[in-house]
Order: structure tokens, then sequence, then C-alpha cells
């Protein structure tokens, strides 16, 4: 199941790198029904529809914070 989903035009960009791109934040699921492994997937594609970048992540939304 999708939570949500985000696409942001990032515009024209110089060869070489290395890049920082820094989003604002999302609202995380809350309540009871929302704990739960959620995974994360980024991917930097190009006008052409190139992957040039993926990276992907999992978090745990739990009760109490682990110690």
């Amino acid at each position: 199941m999708t939570v949500g989903h985000q696409e942001v035009l990032l515009g024209d960009y110089r060869r070489g790198g290395p890049y920082e791109i820094v989003l604002p934040p999302e609202r995380l699921p809350i309540g009871h029904m929302a704990r739960d492994v959620y995974q994360v997937t980024g991917t930097f594609a190009d006008r052409e529809g190139r992957i040039l970048g993926c990276e992907s992540h999992s978090f745990e939304i739990t009760k109490d914070w682990p110690r």
C-alpha cells in the first residue's frame, strides 16, 4: 500500500556534482494503526525518464522509543 507520493521538479543542474537536495519535511502517519515498518524509495530521474540515482530506506513507527 502506498502511503504517500511526492514529485519535485528540481530544474537544471551542472554536471559533475556532488549535489545535496533538501526537501521539506513530511508528516508521518500517526495513531495505533500506523505502527509498522515503512519502506521509502527516492528516485532521481532526468526529463527523459532515465534513472540517475536511487536510494531506499526503511523506518519503524513504534509505541515507545528504543533504549
